[in-house]
C-alpha cells in the first residue's frame, strides 16, 4: 500500500508472495499485463529502515535515507503530535515519511534537479530502489509500473528508474502520475505515459457532465493534448474518467446516463488506452477520497442499472477492439457545430466517423452513407443515410 512497510514483499492484507505469482501467471496466460502501483517518494513509518532510524537515531545505517529534522520522536506520541517537526514527509503525515534522494539539498528542492551530476544521489538508497525494481521484475515477473507522485522525487532518479526497468524488460510500460501537462514527462529519459488528467478527464468532464465547455474548446483542449505528446505515447495515454482521487462517475452524472453513457463512448473511440476504475462499470457511487474507494459491490447483479451499464461497458469494448481505426486511426474533427460533436477516426484500412447530440432536450438530424456500428440508445432512427439522433445520443458509423 501508499505507507509501504517492505518495498520487496506482498501486503499480508492482499496475499502470498505465491499468490501473486500464480495470478501473474494466470494473467499472463490469458494474454494479460500486471502493472502495479507504487509509491517511492515515501515509505510507511513501519518501513525497517524508518523503525531503525527511530530506534537507532544517527547511528543507524539508514539514518540518511530521510530527512531528519529532530531525534528521539516523543514516546508515546502526544496528541498534538507534529511530525514535520522531526522528519519530512508527505503532505504531513506522520504515517508516511519522505525518502531522501539527493544529500546535497532538503525535500523538496532536490525534486527539480534533472542533471544527476549537479545532484548528490543518496547511493545506498538508490541501490535498494533498484534492487527493488529488480525484485518485481524477475521475482514477481510483473510487466510494468504505475508511478505515483512522481513529481515529488527528482527527474533524475526517474531516468536511472527507466534504464534498469527497460534493460530487464524493454516493453515493460511505465505510467505517471502527472495531473497537468506532462510534455516534459513523456519521454525516453523518463515515461512511456501518463495519467490523462490534463487532456482527457477534465475536458471530457466539463463537456459530457458538467456542460460549461463549448464544443469548439473541448476540441480545443484534447487537441492541445494531442499535438504535445508524441504520437506513440498519444495512444499509450492513460485515458481515465475517474479513479481513487476523484469523485465517481456515476455521482456526477446527474442521474441521467444518457451523459454517462455518451462520454464513455468518447473514451472508448477517442485516441489513447481507455481505463476503468474498478466498479464504475457497475455505476458504484462515491464522492471524495475515502469514499470513492468502497469496498466492490458483489451485489450488483440484482441491480437492473448496473447489469445494463456493465453490458454497455462490454460492447464498447467489443466495438473498440473489433474496429482497428479506434485503436490505431488518427483523428480529425468536422467543424464544431451547435450541440454537435462529430470527428473521424482513419486508419490506413478503416474509417470510423463518430457522432454526439449534446442537446438535452432537442432531437438533432444528420447526414451520412455509412453503415452504423454502435448506438448509445435504441431510439436512434436511421433511414436512407438520415440519423434522427434524440436528445444525449450518439452513434458510430463506419465506411
Amino acid at each position: 500500500k501508499y505507507d509501504s512497510a517492505d518495498f520487496m514483499s506482498i501486503d499480508p492484507h492482499f496475499g502470498t508472495l505465491e499468490e501473486m505469482q500464480s495470478l501473474v501467471k494466470e494473467a499472463h496466460s490469458r494474454a494479460m499485463k500486471i502493472i502495479v502501483d507504487v509509491a517511492f517518494n515515501h515509505t510507511g513509518e513501519t518501513f525497517w529502515a524508518f523503525r531503525d532510524c527511530k530506534e537507532k537515531g544517527e547511528n543507524s545505517a539508514w539514518w540518511n535515507w530521510y530527512d531528519w529534522k529532530k531525534w528521539p520522536l516523543p514516546e508515546p506520541l502526544p496528541s498534538d503530535f507534529k511530525p514535520k517537526d522531526y522528519y519530512q514527509c508527505w503532505w504531513g503525515i506522520k504515517d508516511m515519511p519522505d525518502l531522501n534522494y539527493d544529500l546535497s539539498r532538503p525535500h523538496p528542492d532536490e525534486n527539480a534537479v534533472t542533471d544527476i551530476e549537479q545532484a548528490e544521489p543518496n547511493a545506498t538508497l538508490i541501490a535498494h530502489l533498484m534492487e527493488v525494481v529488480r525484485w518485481w521484475l524477475h521475482e514477481v515477473n510483473i510487466d510494468g509500473f504505475r508511478l505515483d507522485v512522481p513529481d515529488e522525487v527528482p527527474y533524475w532518479f526517474w531516468e536511472l528508474f527507466r534504464k534498469e526497468v527497460k534493460a530487464i524488460k524493454p516493453d515493460a510500460w511505465l505510467v505517471g502520475e502527472i495531473w497537468n501537462d506532462a510534455s516534459f514527462w513523456i519521454s525516453p529519459r523518463y515515461f512511456d505515459s501518463v495519467m490523462n488528467y490534463a487532456y482527457f478527464k477534465a475536458p471530457a468532464h466539463d463537456l459530457f457532465l458538467h456542460k460549461n465547455i463549448s464544443i469548439a474548446e473541448f476540441i480545443n483542449r484534447v487537441s492541445e493534448g494531442l499535438e504535445s505528446y508524441p504520437p506513440s505515447a498519444v495512444k499509450a495515454m492513460m485515458n481515465l474518467i475517474g479513479s481513487h482521487d476523484t469523485w465517481r462517475v456515476r455521482e456526477l452524472c446527474r442521474n441521467d446516463l444518457r451523459r454517462l453513457k455518451q462520454l464513455l463512448l468518447f473514451q472508448f473511440t477517442f485516441i489513447g488506452t481507455p481505463h476503468i476504475y474498478y466498479g464504475d462499470e457497475i455505476g458504484m457511487r462515491g464522492k471524495g477520497d475515502p469514499d470513492n474507494r468502497r469496498p466492490f459491490d458483489w451485489d450488483w447483479e440484482t441491480d437492473e442499472e448496473a447489469v445494463d451499464l456493465r453490458d454497455y461497458y462490454r460492447e464498447l469494448i467489443c466495438l473498440r477492439g473489433s474496429y482497428p481505426a479506434l485503436i490505431d486511426g488518427g483523428i480529425s474533427f468536422t467543424q464544431a457545430e451547435e450541440n454537435i460533436l462529430h470527428y473521424t477516426r482513419e486508419s490506413a484500412s478503416h474509417k470510423a466517423e463518430v457522432i454526439f447530440n449534446l442537446d438535452e432536450s432537442d432531437e438533432h438530424l444528420v447526414f451520412s452513407e455509412a453503415k452504423p456500428l454502435f448506438t448509445s440508445s435504441g431510439d436512434i432512427i436511421i433511414n436512407s443515410g438520415r440519423i434522427m439522433l434524440p436528445p444525449l445520443t450518439a452513434i458510430v458509423l463506419a465506411d
